[in-house]
């Protein structure tokens, strides 16, 4: 396993993606324009009103923010583009939506994108009011057994679902990540894991990596440590 660094992976603007945001911000800073509920929690988008930015919420955890052109303010969202723009991936499937973040800066930069994610309410909040594009192809499922179905390969396959700041255990499992390098058309081709971490001593990415070194020669994860409600990457593949 290779530690990267990647220092400026955890700058988040005020609140990032999947950071909790205290109630005195909500209330003074922040209007709500769509609540809906959920089985993983109630989803929330409110609006900022000093920067027009939106943030996307289920189960008081915040999932992804962006500007009103749907750009993300998250650091994580634009360090898991920048690897997958390295690796020229243009067949990327991701399993999560929430505002559907990186699937927008993907399909601007020309890329083809599919998103799986169980609850078909993401999708229509992601292009109402996170403006994810209309080429984006959204499929209603579970990640774990679309893969099962699937009959596409894919240059780049890109986890980011969440239970709150969880992610579900099936997602984490040696049986996913076998259907995920079965997907994958090429021997060079990336699967890449965003993987949220309460503290140090938080073992998610650890355990993660460990299973993913079982199935791949070559993983890497990249983080900081030293922050508390952080965002690391899982990645295998020559990055």
């Amino acid at each position: 396993m290779d530690v990267v660094p990647a220092a400026d992976l955890n700058r988040h603007n005020h609140y990032g993606s999947r950071d909790f945001i205290p109630i005195g911000y909500r209330q003074f800073h922040m209007i709500t324009v769509a609540s809906l509920a959920s089985s993983a929690g109630e989803i929330v988008v409110r609006k900022k009103i000093q920067t027009g930015a939106f943030v996307y919420e289920q189960g008081d955890c915040c999932q992804s923010e962006a500007d009103e052109q749907g750009v993300s303010l998250s650091s994580y969202i634009h360090a898991l583009f920048s690897l997958l723009w390295q690796k020229r991936s243009q067949r990327v499937l991701m399993i999560g939506c929430g505002g559907g973040t990186l699937a927008t800066l993907l399909v601007r930069s020309g890329a083809r994108v599919t998103v799986i994610d169980n609850n078909p309410n993401t999708f229509h909040l992601a292009r109402d009011y996170f403006q994810m594009p209309a080429q984006v192809k959204c499929v209603v499922a579970d990640g774990a057994e679309y893969l099962r179905n699937c009959r596409e390969f894919y240059d780049a396959i890109v986890l980011d679902a969440y239970n709150g700041s969880i992610i579900p255990q099936h997602l984490q499992s040696p049986r996913f990540l076998k259907l995920v390098k079965r997907q994958l058309d090429r021997s060079d081709g990336v699967f890449l894991a965003n993987v949220y971490l309460h503290h140090d001593f938080d073992l998610t990415a650890d355990r993660m990596i460990h299973t993913a070194g079982s199935i791949w020669h070559e993983v890497a994860l990249l983080d900081v440590q030293g922050h508390s409600g952080r965002n690391c990457d899982g990645a295998r593949g020559r990055t």
